[in-house]
């Protein structure tokens, strides 16, 4: 059982019963219920739309961005909730009950500590748009709930659409019909390049570089380390050489640029969403180092060790900044230095 109140009970069916009508018992203290008959079914798959996801009489799916916060809603469609349409490239998260067994097998009640794999395929069809799952099991650390990890493709509308469901290709109804907010594409485009210090088209191997133009995110998008070298569904090359993406906001990507250019003097950067098939690409002029200050505009500021992260900048309200003692370290966030003596 999950869930036990005076008025309510939540409990897993157990992975044992046998299909077709069941009597179900309540008991407590020596005391038990009338029996009352319930269907056992193999399967009754239905995906998660909680209640308040009913905005002007849609009933949007419960779906949710990774980052496990953000839904994909109408902006302020309910407000204090942070949401937002997905687009081409996003990937999205979608829960549900009654999708039947996984592999490796996981007994009702048991907590998933472990990859499942659905046993049965299972696509979802946006507007006209079939798309596979990428991820389609039990949730990790949960039990008996489903998650599906869903890329949107590109070519599907824009605005809100019905969502359907096929298991082993036979469509499933889910009553009443399901929506979801999906954003337009978005036009992707490289306006200009500069370093962290600000240097124009400027590429320094093993150096950060911002990429200014359009089109690279829904929404500012972090990433973790390692640096991946895609981040959803959007990758940076130079010369052809992978580089790793720092993160990205729908007008700007952080990019390392790869150490492989060591000894050119320039390189074509081309950006490419490869869930829409676009790219966008700039020249650009490789030097060996360019030294300079990581400028605050950049994500970046100077740091007086020890002191609780204060900084030698103009001192505000409620800021931690101080002007630096005589004889104080401090971290001073650099960029363009080029090869160093532990490099690879």
């Amino acid at each position: 059982m999950a869930y036990i109140s005076p008025i309510q009970i939540n409990a897993l069916v157990p992975s044992d019963v046998t299909v077709g009508p069941q009597p179900l018992v309540v008991g407590l203290s020596g005391l038990t219920s009338v029996p009352y008959s319930i269907a056992v079914k193999l399967t009754d798959p239905q995906l998660w739309a909680p209640s308040p996801f009913n905005i002007g009489g849609k009933q949007y799916v419960g779906a949710v961005f990774p980052d496990f916060s953000t839904f994909v809603l109408p902006v302020g469609g309910i407000p204090g909730v942070p949401s937002r349409p997905a687009g081409p490239g996003d990937t999205i998260i979608l829960l549900g009950i009654g999708f039947g067994g996984v592999t490796p097998n996981v007994p009702a009640g048991q907590v998933v500590t472990q990859s499942t794999q659905l046993n049965t395929p299972v696509q979802f069809v946006l507007g006209q748009t079939a798309v596979t799952p990428t991820f389609a099991g039990l949730e990790p650390n949960e039990t008996g709930l489903y998650q599906f990890d869903v890329q949107i493709p590109a070519g599907v509308p824009a605005g809100d659409v019905p969502l359907l469901m096929t298991i082993s290709g036979v469509s499933v109804p889910q009553t009443p019909t399901l929506w979801i907010a999906l954003s337009p594409l978005p036009t992707l485009q490289v306006s200009g390049v500069t370093d962290l210090a600000g240097n124009s088209a400027i590429a320094v191997p093993g150096g950060m570089i911002l990429v200014q133009g359009s089109g690279f995110a829904a929404a500012p998008t972090p990433a973790s380390y390692p640096l991946p070298t895609a981040l959803g569904s959007i990758q940076a090359t130079f010369d052809g050489f992978a580089a790793p993406i720092a993160g990205a906001t729908p007008q700007q990507l952080q990019v390392q640029v790869p150490w492989e250019l060591l000894g050119r003097s320039s390189t074509t950067l081309t950006i490419a969403n490869t869930a829409t098939g676009t790219t966008a690409s700039i020249p650009l002029t490789v030097q060996t180092a360019q030294p300079g200050i990581a400028l605050p505009a950049a994500g970046f500021t100077m740091q007086i060790e020890g002191s609780g992260g204060a900084s030698p900048a103009p001192i505000s309200p409620g800021s931690k900044n101080r002007p630096i003692i005589p004889g104080e370290f401090l971290d001073i966030p650099a960029s363009g230095l080029g090869l160093q003596t532990d490099g690879p």
